[in-house]
């Protein structure tokens, strides 16, 4: 599909039009908890502690949560505006059916993720590894979500927002906080004493076979 032809249609459609002011109203709704769990991402982002800290604070951690269940929604509309799923459907990719396959596919990886880690949980004997570690994927998520609205912005004010240059940041920007996430996980797991086997098991189960299926295809 022609790009430009893409972009006239999501500024035309009412679905996605009625969509993006959901999700502005929603953001400015939960405005003070944005600000209020800024500082402790950031800290997060720049040292292991910090992660401990917001998953041992019952306020901090549901905050946390709930900044990352809006993340997704906004992280939804990015990934379909740019066509960031790296798969050629068999249906027509219009802006509606776009946002729904995408919010589809996230949420089919979040609902894997929570499945794989209530799975560790019940056979580990040291559940707060676990839960610290899903936890952190909560607080990377945000940050992933944060960042790239940043290059998004940037690159529209400089007017360079080609969806080719589009989906190269937000990929590479996407790609350096996972790599900080990965390093983070690794930590927590040597932080709390667990073996390299669960380390290994844990993130070939959470971490590499998601990370294939989105970059596999790209790939090939």
């Amino acid at each position: 599909m022609d790009e430009r032809l893409f972009a006239s249609e999501w500024m035309s459609s009412a679905w996605v039009q009625g969509t993006l002011s959901l999700t502005i109203l929603v953001l400015l709704l939960s405005l003070r908890k944005i600000v209020m769990i800024t500082p402790s991402l950031l800290g997060a982002f720049v040292r292991l502690k910090e992660n401990f800290n917001i998953e041992d604070s019952l306020r901090l951690r549901n905050t946390r949560n709930h900044v990352a269940f809006m993340s997704v929604l906004s992280m939804t509309i990015i990934c379909a505006r740019y066509r960031l799923l790296p798969y050629d459907f068999p249906w027509e990719q219009t802006p509606v059916v776009s946002l729904a396959t995408t919010g589809a596919f996230i949420v089919l990886l979040w609902l894997y993720r929570k499945a794989a880690t209530a799975m560790f949980v019940k056979a580990g004997k040291r559940e707060r590894t676990y839960r610290i570690a899903n936890g952190t994927a909560h607080t990377y998520f945000i940050i992933a979500t944060a960042l790239t609205y940043i290059v998004a912005a940037v690159l529209y004010i400089s007017d360079t927002d080609r969806a080719g240059i589009m989906r190269i940041a937000i990929l590479a920007a996407s790609g350096l906080v996972y790599a900080v996430f990965l390093i983070r996980e690794i930590q927590i797991f040597v932080h709390t004493s667990r073996s390299a086997y669960s380390t290994f098991l844990y993130l070939c189960t959470l971490e590499i076979i998601p990370a294939a299926i989105v970059l596999l295809p790209i790939l090939l």
